[in-house]
């Protein structure tokens, strides 16, 4: 009886042959066996029975009467910058009440560099300016998830809500089972203070779920 291989026998049995040099860390079509979501839109096809309906495109679906969806090009690499909002267009304003005068929420966009892409959000809302303090929440695409994009975008939120509006609090709300946004906030520098059990309802299931609310306040001077 022949004995098993061990799995080191069996990759030193294989022989590879290559045509060319490869330049670059990442190579082929795509990065794993999984196709991701993408960015930019490619092209419409007709919908097929493995297809996520969330894809599929209403409007040409109603002209034609024929189900189609979305097919979108997936990122190889992605780099991402940060914007701040500090345009004219704060001014903005309905009636007599300014955006900056009453100073309720700022919305601060993520673009990749590379055409201009939009990837996610980082705001900073529910002011208090009595002590002053706020919130963060942020958004980002499953697509430019694991690069440390929204850690980034956080922290320096974070910094400009301390230095230019001089908040002595900032807290950031999580779903508990949501564990990235979690890590998200832990990177950021921020503690865990509470977790509050079956304090609102999911929006599909309506399961209770528990928040975890973690805070800094600015370093002592």
């Amino acid at each position: 009886m022949t004995a098993p291989r061990t799995p080191d026998a069996v990759l030193r049995r294989l022989d590879l042959k290559i045509t060319r040099r490869l330049e670059g860390l990442l190579q082929g079509d795509h990065r794993t066996a999984f196709r991701g979501q993408g960015l930019d839109f490619a092209d419409l096809r007709e919908y097929q029975y493995h297809d996520d309906v969330r894809h599929m495109d209403l409007n040409f679906t109603a002209r034609l009467q024929i189900p189609h969806v979305r097919e979108f090009l997936e990122d190889r690499e992605i780099t991402a910058w940060f914007l701040l909002d500090m345009s004219p267009s704060i001014d903005f304003q309905s009636v007599s009440v300014s955006k900056r005068a009453v100073r309720e929420q700022f919305d601060y966009l993520i673009y990749a560099k590379e055409g201009n892409r939009y990837v996610g959000t980082c705001s900073l809302f529910r002011m208090d300016w009595a002590v002053p303090k706020g919130e963060i929440g942020y958004w980002l695409r499953e697509s430019a998830h694991g690069n440390g994009y929204m850690t980034e975008a956080v922290k320096r939120i974070t910094v400009f809500g301390f230095e230019t509006f001089n908040l002595q609090r900032i807290e950031i709300h999580c779903d508990a089972k949501n564990q990235p946004s979690c890590k998200v906030a832990e990177r950021a520098g921020y503690l865990l203070e509470a977790k509050l059990r079956n304090v609102c309802r999911e929006h599909r299931e309506q399961k209770l779920r528990d928040t975890c609310i973690f805070a800094i306040i600015p370093p002592r001077q």
